[in-house]
């Protein structure tokens, strides 16, 4: 009786979500029922050493709590959706390249610094959990989510609980082959979906169009530096109709479109949710391309019986999602 006690007063308990970039480190103090009571936001500073990044994190955790009026003592435990290849058992990074890391301990130096009970899990897997829970998704049990970003990463929910796979490896949708011989993507293969649809690849080939004659509205815009057009960039350059930056971007959404059937006719889920920075940035027209090119590459039972959606939450899907991971683990437990 003692211990069930325990249980449900940790179910009720306020717990931090955390959603770590290679940017910025989000962080929140979230209740029970996925309500957000604060938020708190530092730059990651991904260029210092590990255990100074750490440091900042557990700064953004004490910061979110603090805000929210509550003593760290009274939060239930702590959820971080974080970058690249991760075991969430163990709670070890073992690669994440935007933050130069390789096999830390997140997990062991967290709750040495915060003394609570941390739980961590890929930043995607966390995203699609969150909109699982309280966005687009909430109340179907079967998700694949795809965040179309800087490159292109995948999450997918299964019976309501994330889906990490044999190695937890599960979901990296943004290295299945859609081109062949196409352009090299940042794994080494050539051709992957992220090398053909992500931002960074959509950049690199209006950089390409550009330095071949072709006129752009963006070329005064980035001063030389291409690095500077986000997607916000890029959605102002499709409203505007820029004939670069429109067929650049056409060619994603077809791109995209074939990821999605490709994920929702091997998976059969109950929807395909779609986030990320380029989707929240650009308009409805973008999306239906997206949509028309799903469907002329999908089985059409399975189409016809799944939704594509855009994600709702935005950043909030991460913060969200890892409460719900650190929530979930510690009921678990």
């Amino acid at each position: 009786m003692a211990e069930k006690k325990t249980a449900n007063s940790l179910s009720r308990a306020p717990v931090v979500g955390i959603d770590l970039g290679g940017t910025k480190i989000l962080a929140a103090s979230v209740d029970a029922r996925g309500k957000i009571l604060s938020r708190f936001k530092k730059k990651t500073k991904a260029k210092n050493s590990h255990k100074e990044v750490i440091s900042r994190i557990a700064l953004c955790a004490r910061g979110a709590v603090e805000q929210a009026g509550l003593d760290l003592s009274r939060i239930a435990a702590v959820g971080i959706g974080a970058p690249g290849a991760l075991n969430p058992e163990k709670g070890v990074i073992h690669l994440a390249p935007n933050l130069n890391w390789e096999n830390v301990p997140l997990k062991k130096i967290l709750e040495q610094e915060l003394k609570r009970p941390v739980f961590i899990g890929n930043d995607v897997n966390v995203g699609i959990l969150g909109e699982h829970r309280m966005g687009a998704g909430k109340g179907m049990q079967n998700l694949v989510g795809i965040f179309i970003g800087t490159g292109i990463g995948g999450g997918l929910v299964f019976n309501g609980q994330i889906y990490e796979g044999a190695h937890f490896m599960a979901g990296e949708i943004g290295h299945i082959p859609l081109v062949k011989g196409g352009p090299v993507c940042g794994c080494g293969r050539r051709g992957c979906f992220e090398a053909v649809a992500g931002r960074l690849a959509i950049v690199r080939s209006i950089e390409n169009k550009i330095k071949k004659g072709k006129k752009s509205i963006l070329e005064q815009d980035v001063k030389g530096d291409f690095s500077r057009i986000k997607s916000r960039r890029l959605a102002w350059a499709w409203k505007e109709k820029d004939p670069v930056a429109v067929r650049e971007l056409k060619s994603a959404a077809r791109y995209i479109g074939w990821g999605t059937a490709i994920a929702l006719t091997l998976l059969n889920p109950d929807a395909v949710i779609l986030g990320g920075g380029l989707i929240e940035a650009m308009d409805d027209k973008f999306f239906e391309y997206i949509v028309k090119s799903a469907k002329q590459r999908s089985f059409s039972p399975i189409f016809k019986e799944t939704k594509i959606l855009r994600a709702l939450l935005g950043d909030d899907a991460g913060i969200v999602g890892a409460a719900f991971l650190a929530r979930d683990k510690l009921v678990k437990k």
